[in-house]
């Protein structure tokens, strides 16, 4: 099963010896519970030497041996104080290193987890294809859900720059799972939801369509393609990691199409962690990607908080062999309307046929590209589709890894997910935004040019 091919071995960071990631926990332990025995037995040590040094038999001895003891006294206060600082400092980077064990292997749980229903889901498509495939109805639904594009990528405006579009010069992904799972809709044509079991997947993506789908009165959504799986940041990261956890929502949709699945993580379908995440970016600027934002984190980032952005998302992608593009977004015109021209470009990105809405469109749509990563300062999120309103009102819908994931799934099952998810155009107040997104593989003749960083496209500035 894909759960046993998932097992690793990982090496004790205080002794190297090698342990199941499952054992590794309990042993780091033990060696901290034999340094702490260590040290509580030489301070006893220390404290019977001051009192056989500075003490004698019969009491204090005098007035001089008094006083001498009284100094005495005085000195080791002070350095009872510098080793009670000294012990603080040590609990707490011990502390931290139990806190970054339970999160890896927390982590390594939730990967084992994933990769048993990927299979499951997996199994769950090729039957839905081989009935479809004699059935004859998979042309139908794949105009319905592809958010008006069809399968040859028509559609798209020729006057338009990228958008998520291959170039020339950059060959296309290969077909998307969420393109088989259109395809294999037609008996959900009603609905306009892609109909894959949720049971096999951890997807927050078919809530999302769900609770769009109840909400649709005089509503258009547009979504990206399945699956996505939410992550958020707990008290291991919390304050630091959302990039890091949002370069995991991205990447969770990711290792599900085959096209990019071989290039990401050594093939094996899942998610790296934040630790490996951040040794990936560290070899990557050790490989001449983003030098400039190598130079401004210091080139280190792991046993650190240090925050990153959109640029350490594309330079990590690109190092892998994906073409991930920044657009860059600049405040423009009235306070409620400076940044029109995102929520503009976001709507052509998951709608590229951009034609005019009319009551006979499919309400809930989902398309073939890939989740957003949205930046701006101090803050990240995943864009995960937009709602556009019959009076031309638009909301996008975002995934915060600040929210926990249980109550995220909790509004979106029982009611109140707008709060979480929908954000208008009036509550995008920064000056700057930066959004992150893929654009197929990487060709060879690109890698050069590709490992500095420059924004793909600018939207907004005079």
């Amino acid at each position: 099963m894909a759960s046993d091919d998932c097992l690793v071995m990982e090496a004790c960071p205080l002794c190297g010896r090698l342990l199941d990631t499952a054992d590794l926990q309990v042993h780091v332990n033990a060696h901290l519970d034999e340094q702490q025995a260590e040290e509580d037995a030489r301070l006893a040590s220390c404290l019977q030497r001051s009192e056989t040094d500075w003490i004698t038999d019969d009491g204090l001895g005098g007035s001089e041996q008094g006083s001498d003891v009284a100094s005495a006294i005085d000195f080791d206060s002070d350095t009872a104080l510098a080793w009670r600082m000294q012990q603080e400092a040590e609990q707490e980077d011990r502390l931290v290193q139990q806190e970054l064990m339970q999160q890896m292997t927390e982590d390594r749980r939730v990967q084992q987890d994933m990769a048993q229903r990927q299979q499951l889901e997996r199994d769950h498509m090729l039957a839905l294809a081989m009935q479809n495939e004699s059935s004859g109805s998979s042309a139908a639904a794949g105009s319905l859900h592809s958010g008006g594009r069809s399968d040859s990528g028509q559609g798209t405006p020729s006057g338009r720059r990228g958008f998520g579009t291959p170039s020339q010069s950059t060959p296309a992904p290969a077909p998307s799972p969420a393109s088989a799972r259109s395809s294999s809709s037609a008996a959900a044509a009603s609905s306009s939801i892609s109909p894959f079991d949720i049971r096999t997947v951890p997807d927050c993506m078919h809530l999302v369509a769900t609770a769009c789908a109840a909400a649709s009165k005089d509503r258009h959504y547009r979504l990206c393609a399945r699956p996505v799986v939410h992550y958020c940041s707990n008290k291991f990261d919390r304050g630091w990691g959302c990039g890091y956890r949002n370069i995991q929502m991205l990447l969770s949709h990711l290792v599900s199409d085959p096209a990019y699945r071989a290039l990401l993580h050594r093939g094996v379908g899942l998610a790296p962690t934040v630790v490996d995440l951040q040794a990936a970016i560290e070899k990557a600027w050790a490989q001449g990607w983003d030098r400039l934002g190598c130079n401004q984190l210091g080139g280190r980032l792991q046993q650190t908080r240090k925050w990153i952005g959109a640029c350490e998302c594309a330079a990590l992608l690109r190092s892998q062999g994906i073409d991930a593009r920044v657009v860059d977004f600049y405040a423009k015109g009235q306070q409620n309307e400076a940044h029109l021209g995102l929520v503009e470009w976001v709507w052509r990105h998951f709608n590229p046929s951009d034609s005019a809405l009319s009551a006979r469109d499919v309400v809930v749509a989902s398309s073939q590209r890939p989740p957003l990563y949205f930046q701006h300062q101090g803050h990240s999120r995943t864009i995960v589709g937009i709602e556009r309103r019959s009076n031309g009102e638009n909301f996008l819908l975002i995934l915060d890894p600040s929210v926990p994931t249980s109550d995220l799934r909790a509004a979106l099952q029982r009611g109140g997910w707008e709060r979480l998810v929908k954000r208008g155009l009036h509550t995008l107040r920064m000056k700057e935004y930066q959004i992150v997104f893929v654009n197929g593989v990487l060709a060879p003749e690109a890698v050069e040019a590709a490992k500095t960083i420059r924004p793909f496209e600018v939207v907004g500035r005079n």
